[in-house]
């Protein structure tokens, strides 16, 4: 299931197509990573000059000792018996995406499964 839910209506000025790829990306991911009768939500609100957004997953969760890795170039989350490969490029380059907009880009696993990615820019 994927699920969007916002804290009411705002606008906030964004290169649209650089952000949509940052999206493509944490939504590919979140849905990849997820088995079926998982679930993906998005979350988005404005407060206090910025908008955060974040996108969970109930997926298999990245480890908290390598969570500090997955935006770097070419870096993947090992998963021996895994045929869902990427080029180790996409979060890389949300981060660069997140930052040329003066915004930060993080991700939190949770306890039991799946993580939380989160995105900060200024409204």
């Amino acid at each position: 299931a994927l699920d969007f839910k916002r804290a009411g209506d705002f606008v906030f000025k964004a290169d649209e197509n650089l952000l949509r790829r940052v999206m493509d990306n944490l939504l590919s991911n979140a849905l990849k990573f997820t088995e079926k009768g998982g679930s993906v939500e998005v979350f988005y609100e404005k407060e206090e000059g910025k908008v955060r957004i974040r996108v969970s997953d109930t997926g298999r969760g990245v480890p908290p000792e390598k969570i500090h890795k997955i935006f770097e170039k070419y870096y993947q989350v090992e998963e021996k018996s895994s045929s869902k490969k990427g080029s180790g490029l996409g979060l890389a380059i949300s981060k660069a995406i997140i930052e040329a907009h003066g915004g930060r880009i993080w991700a939190q696993p949770r306890k039991g499964q799946g993580t939380d990615f989160y995105i900060e820019i200024p409204a």
